[in-house]
């Protein structure tokens, strides 16, 4: 990939020193492009390409699918992580009693962002908070918190107050070993790391973030296993769509039937032109390579100027996500914006976000723009 080539092309990159992509990015310019040229297509012809339109869509599912190593019959389009999780805590609900089962409990983390756990609490979940050692979580810490009753493990792939990213491997083997069902929100890292969602039963991932693909729009994965209990249905989660039957149910057995309605077309359309793009310069390594390396460029620049990381995981657990050391990270955050470097206040620090558009200058220039403010305050 020629990063140097797409920054160039990100109107925020070459204008802002932006390390905030765990907060927002700024649009892919293919996912730009794509929905520009949608929004023209509706403006000048309407509706008379709704075909040619279904068929893209599919073909992003199909592409979506490749890419994360699972079945297109498993992928779905919904409008957020916290519908996602709505959704999967109902399908659960549905499934334990359509098997006379009480209600299981849950096996999460205690920083998780708020969009993983309201849902599960509002649906009668009793969830179990495991707390981590310094940032890290371990099987040892996953054991004290599990209960007997304990049948979900419910996690971020990367934690958003800390950079910690947790083995998708280590997920599948602990929840075969101790009969869990998982639950994975990859929020934070897809865009950026190479993920096998055939390692979770249910994944899901919002796409304003590290996939640069715009707000309204979130991937879910839905095992097969578990397509039985679909929890909402509408028109078009029929097998046959067209009939247009409304005094009977045949719901098809693919995640699509949970796009109940008429679909956020430019938002999947969007997404579908960011891994386009992603999948014809070689996937998801190359990119996971360049944020590892300049992250890695990071901590060497803190450690020889003196700026203090709150947490240092071994590589095996870290991410792009750095938090540095602030006495009032609320003020220094609104300083550094006045100097046009944009990061996020979270948890009482500052959260350096890295991205493939980022590059050396950024982070340098965001050192000196932290000591400058500094000093000021």
């Amino acid at each position: 990939m020629d990063f140097q080539k797409i920054r160039e092309q990100i109107p925020a990159a070459e204008n802002h020193c932006y390390l905030m992509s765990a907060a927002a990015s700024p649009l892919h310019p293919a996912a730009f492009q794509r929905a520009k040229q949608f929004l023209e297509d509706l403006h000048i012809n309407g509706d008379i390409h709704w075909e040619e339109t279904l068929e893209e869509i599919e073909g992003v599912r199909q592409r979506l699918a490749r890419l994360i190593n699972v079945k297109p019959t498993e992928i779905a389009f919904v409008s957020s992580s916290s519908m996602a999780m709505n959704i999967i805590s109902l399908l659960l609900k549905k499934r334990f009693s359509r098997m006379k089962s009480e209600l299981p409990e849950v096996l999460t983390l205690s920083n998780e962002f708020p969009s993983t756990t309201i849902a599960w609490l509002h649906q009668g979940y009793k969830l179990h908070f495991a707390k981590p050692n310094h940032g890290l979580y371990t099987e040892e810490i996953f054991d004290q918190t599990r209960s007997p009753e304990t049948k979900i493990f419910l996690a971020s792939h990367i934690q958003y107050s800390s950079g910690f990213r947790l083995d998708l491997d280590f997920v599948k083997t602990y929840a075969q070993k101790h009969d869990l069902i998982s639950v994975i929100n990859a929020t934070q890292s897809f865009g950026t790391f190479p993920i096998d969602a055939s390692k979770a039963n249910f994944l899901c991932a919002s796409v304003h973030k590290w996939m640069m693909s715009g707000y309204g729009i979130c991937i879910l994965k839905v095992d097969e296993n578990f397509l039985e209990d679909i929890p909402l249905a509408g028109w078009l989660s029929q097998k046959e769509v067209w009939p247009l039957v409304n005094n009977r149910l045949t719901l098809l057995k693919e995640a699509k039937a949970l796009e109940v309605g008429c679909a956020p077309m430019i938002q999947i359309l969007s997404i579908g032109a960011t891994l386009k793009w992603i999948e014809e310069n070689g996937g998801f390594s190359p990119i996971w390579d360049r944020v590892k390396t300049l992250s890695a460029y990071a901590k060497k620049r803190f450690q020889e100027e003196g700026v203090e990381l709150v947490y240092d995981f071994p590589q095996e657990s870290s991410s792009s996500i750095l938090y540095v050391k602030s006495d009032n990270a609320e003020e220094m955050e609104a300083r550094l914006k006045e100097k046009n470097v944009f990061v996020s206040a979270r948890q009482g620090s500052l959260r350096v976000a890295i991205h493939y558009f980022n590059n050396e200058s950024d982070i340098d220039c965001f050192i000196q723009a932290y000591e400058d403010c500094k000093k000021d305050l």
